[in-house]
């Protein structure tokens, strides 16, 4: 009893002193980014802990392996002795993909959180990814309200069970080269770390409300303004990290293409439209209006160059609704609170904003030259004291050498005299 009570103290503690301005930890797992391809961590499942590399997905808020009884890859249940099943069966929807399973529980821990203590609800798929790589399954981080999923929720478990104490998670994905990859990004459950990634923390995060009754974190969009012309909305967009560009309904992005490709160098690609390059001289940047404030996305960020070849990462929805996707969201510091059903969004340093693998491979290859400079230095410097150590023996030497010789001269001299 005395324990829930400090336990419920402590929280209300948390909710009057974590003012978004301030840090708050929270358990902060290392981001994998594949290429801008999907952002991964790792979560230790089962009793054994088995370390298992998952996709982040903030569309589904269930999360899911992948069986090794039957893919021969990802969560072996045979060997964790707290894995148990239920009689449900299910499918979510990860934006690219549905998966099915069987919803079953056993421990899912993070980096740093005490092992063994609670067990989470999971999915158990029986879905064999075509991929080899080496993801597994993805981290459920979708909103929960209105969304008969959302019990299943791996981030309110961990708050209903007292493992964390702001029902939150906050993001800072980075930006690479397609071909590369990198561990820059931070996934931070619980908490969140202005000083490190917001360009002004004292500023904190601008909120927005999800809209009731949305299944998804979506906020209102009111506007957009575009090749020098605004377009109203008024409609919800779904924020997402695994799609990498924008989707725009019809009839808006029939009226969009129409402009962009005024040059007929266009063609429309799977998430993209695919142009020459010449575009780049008639794009702008893209700006969005969420409730009454502006959000503006640079067209270096969305007009991507690969090859001769120029992606406008700006693609028809397949549906009446609007997506805004990775390369939205990686503007920003962003933070996603269950507790009051808000997306918030801080701009993000300018080292941080525009950090690229360029960037990392710059940075590595300064220091593999400092390091080889500093070796240099070290060697020459032992070399030079050896040098001098021994130039002064043999100094020593000689003096010695010439004394003794003055010595036996003086003596011979001595006994002729004699």
């Amino acid at each position: 009893m005395t324990q829930l009570l400090l336990l419920f103290l402590l929280q209300i503690f948390t909710s009057l002193t974590s003012a978004d301005n301030h840090d708050y930890p929270g358990f902060s797992l290392e981001v994998t980014n594949h290429g801008n391809v999907v952002y991964s961590v790792i979560l230790n499942v089962g009793s054994e802990m088995q370390p298992l590399q998952v996709y982040l997905s903030t569309f589904s808020s269930v999360t899911y392996f992948e069986l090794f009884q039957t893919c021969q890859r990802g969560f072996n249940s045979e060997l964790s002795k707290s894995y148990s099943t239920t009689n449900i069966t299910m499918t979510s929807d990860y934006i690219k993909q549905n998966i099915s399973g069987t919803v079953a529980v056993d421990i899912i821990s993070v980096s740093e959180m005490p092992e063994g203590l609670h067990k989470q609800n999971l999915l158990a798929s029986n879905s064999c990814s075509l991929d080899q790589g080496p993801l597994v399954g993805a981290l459920g981080l979708g909103y929960s309200q209105g969304n008969s999923q959302g019990k299943y929720s791996l981030l309110q478990q961990y708050f209903s069970q007292g493992l964390i104490y702001n029902e939150a998670f906050s993001l800072y994905l980075d930006n690479i080269e397609t071909n590369q990859t990198s561990k820059n990004s931070k996934l931070i459950i619980g908490g969140w770390n202005l000083d490190d990634y917001a360009k002004d923390p004292n500023k904190g995060f601008t909120y927005h409300i999800v809209p009731k009754q949305n299944a998804h974190w979506s906020l209102m969009l009111k506007n957009i303004y575009f090749v020098g012309a605004g377009y109203f909305v008024d409609s919800p967009a779904t924020i997402d990290i695994v799609y990498p560009g924008i989707l725009i309904p019809q009839p808006l992005i029939g009226q969009i293409y129409r402009i962009v490709n005024s040059t007929k160098t266009c063609f429309v690609a799977k998430y993209s439209l695919m142009c020459d390059c010449s575009i780049k001289n008639d794009i702008t940047d893209i700006t969005f209006t969420i409730d009454n404030s502006n959000y503006t996305i640079s067209k270096d960020k969305f007009v991507i160059e690969n090859s001769g070849a120029c992606s406008v990462l700006i693609s028809e929805s397949p549906t009446p609704s609007w997506l805004l996707g990775q390369v939205f969201v990686k503007n920003f510091y962003t933070i996603w609170n269950f507790g009051n059903n808000s997306i918030g969004f801080a701009e993000l340093k300018e080292h941080k904003k525009n950090h690229s693998s360029k960037s990392s491979v710059i940075s590595r290859n300064w220091i593999i030259i400092i390091i080889v400079i500093i070796s240099a230095l070290i060697i020459g410097t032992a070399i030079g004291v050896i040098f001098i150590i021994r130039k002064k023996s043999k100094a020593r030497r000689e003096s010695l050498t010439s004394r003794d010789s003055f010595m036996t001269t003086e003596e011979e001299n001595s006994r002729m005299l004699n």
